[in-house]
């Protein structure tokens, strides 16, 4: 059980620090400039986010259907807000 613990947490690990690198692909490779950090920063947060709802949500002791209702809730709320962010920065 430990290593299983330890795989997890490298995979997640792996997965919050290289997936907002792989996604800054508006690079002008002319100049080298990147785009912003802010964006890479977003998308690890958001990972972060995803990773320890789902965690707090497998790990409890609750039912199962309750399980997957505060799951589907919860990440319909970050997706809502996230939505609603997007509109208002426009």
């Amino acid at each position: 059980m430990f290593w299983s613990w330890i795989l997890s947490a490298l995979i997640e690990s792996l997965l919050i620090s290289i997936l907002p690198l792989v996604l800054l692909e508006n690079t002008d490779n002319k100049h080298g400039a990147m785009d912003n950090f802010l964006e890479s920063g977003m998308t690890s947060f958001t990972i972060i986010v995803i990773v320890v709802n789902t965690k707090v949500t497998n790990d409890n002791n609750c039912d199962f259907d309750h399980d997957i209702v505060v799951m589907i809730v919860m990440q319909s709320l970050f997706a809502i807000i996230w939505i609603v962010v997007i509109i208002n920065d426009e």
